[in-house]
Formats: C-alpha cells, structure tokens, sequence
C-alpha cells in the first residue's frame, strides 16, 4: 500500500469514527428525550452502531486546493495546527509515511457544522523561501450534496491566507 492510499484509509476511518460519535451523541439525546438514563445509553449505543455499520456506505468528497505563502514550511505547518485546532480539532492518530510533512485535523462542514470533514495541510519549500501549501480535505456525503470536501478545504485555506498576513 503506497503513502496515498494508506492516507486516504486513515482518512476512511477517522471520518467513520467521527460520524459514529455523532450517532452516539445524537441516540442519546433521543434516547435520553424519550426514556431517561436508560433510553440515553441504549440510544448511544444504537446510534453509535448504525452510524459505524452505514458511514463506510457513504461515498467520499475530496477537494485539494494549494496556495503559495511567503513562510518556510514549518512555519506554515505551525500556522496550519494552530488554525485547525481553532475551526476543529487536531487528529493524533498515527500518520502514515506521506513523501512531506502534514498536518491532519477534523472540522465540521454542511448543516449546522454536522458532517465531519478530515484536513490535510502539507507545505513544500518553493525556492524563494516561501512555501507551495497543499490543503485536502475529504468527507462522507449521501444523499443532499453538501460538499463537504469543498467547503472544509476552502475554509481551512481561508484561514490559513488570513492568518498568514
């Protein structure tokens, strides 16, 4: 399996574990409205597990988009965890070996923030001391397109333009 494809495999799973947790969250709210405490476990559990079993169903959306910024690459990749901590979170899980360095975090896109979307931010020296910054982003997308991908790759962009003035 090559750098890519065990990327977009850590990406697979971090976007099913995270709309499992929305399904928790979300059958225990239910669960807790319709039979207290014990409706809230068995509806976490529930929707945990529905979530987990139909997430990998789910087609995924990625949108890559890069910029050029006038910071050397480990000044954009601090840049880049600062500002995915501060729209989501960071992703601590164990990166795979990828040809550059990145950052990886998880933010929330479409409807009220619902739909997670994993972000990738990697920066490539560009030979005037600047940096190439390549930012992905992918996420699980049913029925009402939402793009997903789209929407998380241009906000965290965004973020990075502003922050980089």
């Amino acid at each position: 399996m090559t750098g890519d494809d065990e990327a977009q495999d850590l990406e697979r799973r971090i976007l099913v574990r995270a709309l499992g947790e929305l399904g928790a969250d979300a059958g225990a709210f239910g669960g807790r409205l319709g039979a207290g405490l014990a409706g809230m476990l068995g509806g976490r559990r529930g929707g945990e597990r529905g979530a987990t079993r139909a997430a990998p169903r789910l087609r995924e959306v990625r949108c890559e988009l890069s910029i050029e910024l006038d910071m050397p690459p480990e000044d954009v990749l601090s840049l880049a965890a600062e500002v995915l901590a501060h729209e989501g979170s960071l992703v601590d899980d164990e990166l795979p070996a990828l040809a550059h360095a990145e950052v990886w975090g998880l933010v929330g896109v479409g409807a009220g923030g619902l739909n997670p979307a994993v972000v990738r931010v990697a920066a490539i020296p560009a030979g005037d001391g600047g940096s190439t910054t390549i930012v992905r982003a992918a996420a699980k997308e049913g029925l009402i397109k939402q793009r997903g991908g789209q929407q998380a790759a241009a906000r965290i962009r965004d973020a990075l333009l502003r922050s980089a003035r």
